[in-house]
């Protein structure tokens, strides 16, 4: 299995997930939430150790900096967006996409530069 497949369907399941579950009440949803997060990440985390990168990166810091933290950014913002955007609907979710998109990749590169200058994750 390719261990770089989560990361580019980390930010679908991000995104579509924030959308599917807007209408949820908040523990519903974050709790849904982290366990989409959860899978994803587990099946990260193993990728990683059946094909090991760096030596000096580990796996764990890898999945939590690479999906863990973008994924709940991005469903963080998904769900104020579509509070946000609850008297348009259409527009709202025609903007969904690129919003998250945005966000997991900015949310990634902030915490891909955290975790470089603490010395978590070895560029």
């Amino acid at each position: 299995m390719d261990p770089f497949w989560p990361i580019i369907s980390a930010p679908a399941f991000a995104v579509l997930g924030g959308a599917l579950l807007r209408t949820r009440q908040r523990p519903v949803y974050w709790s849904i939430c982290c366990l989409l997060t959860l899978i994803i990440a587990g099946i990260y985390y193993h990728s990683l150790t059946r094909n090991p990168g760096p030596p000096f990166n580990s796996p764990s810091a890898l999945t939590a900096v690479s999906i863990v933290l973008p994924m709940l950014g991005t469903f963080g913002i998904e769900r104020a967006w579509w509070t946000l955007g609850r008297s348009r609907p259409t527009a709202t979710a025609m903007l969904s996409l690129p919003l998250g998109i945005i966000v997991y990749g900015v949310t990634a590169f902030v915490v891909f530069v955290i975790a470089v200058n603490l010395g978590i994750v070895w560029p």
